[in-house]
């Protein structure tokens, strides 16, 4: 008997990236997990991610620019898994009992005082899964007269597969 269950992952990843004239970029990265915190189906998942950035200041129109050093415009959507982290592990059966704890005990005997037992406290639950963040990403990089920086970043996340208790959904 354990006081905490074994904890094993594996994940693997396969990055890409291919830029055609130091202008046009695309990359895409593919995870894939596995971990015992899951059962059946849901042991290992697929998160794939991609994106896409142009570097306009590259180009012809822009290449002699005064004013412009450098411009580049960049996107991305991809998707991120991690696993459920509460303390509760509701992905796996677990057992409660011990002195007296009002748990079943096998045997003949009249007097249970003192005797020491275990019985299913929670069954694993088979809907357990990933949490996964539903992830795009937008934004720009701009330097002008060799002095001025600015970087505009927009990120949308959906959070999804995310278990919580309902107690915790409302104030007391």
């Amino acid at each position: 008997v354990a006081a905490q269950p074994d904890k094993r992952n594996l994940t693997f990843n396969l990055n890409g990236s291919f830029a055609l004239q130091d202008k046009y970029i695309m990359y895409a990265n593919l995870n894939t997990s596995s971990s015992n915190k899951f059962t059946g189906k849901n042991r290992t998942a697929i998160f794939p991610t991609i994106g896409t950035a142009w570097v306009a200041s590259n180009e012809d129109f822009l290449k002699d620019s005064n004013v412009i050093d450098y411009l580049k415009f960049r996107t991305s959507y991809g998707a991120v898994g991690t696993e459920y982290t509460a303390s509760s592990y509701y992905y796996i059966d677990t057992y409660a009992g011990g002195n007296n704890s009002g748990t079943a005990y096998f045997g003949d005997s009249n007097n249970i005082q003192n005797k020491f037992g275990y019985s299913l406290s929670q069954l694993a639950n088979e809907d357990i899964n990933w949490v996964v963040y539903n992830q795009m990403f937008a934004g720009f990089q701009l330097k002008m007269f060799k002095k001025l920086n600015i970087d505009f970043n927009y990120f949308n996340i959906e959070i999804n597969g995310q278990v919580i208790r309902a107690g915790e959904l409302y104030a007391d």
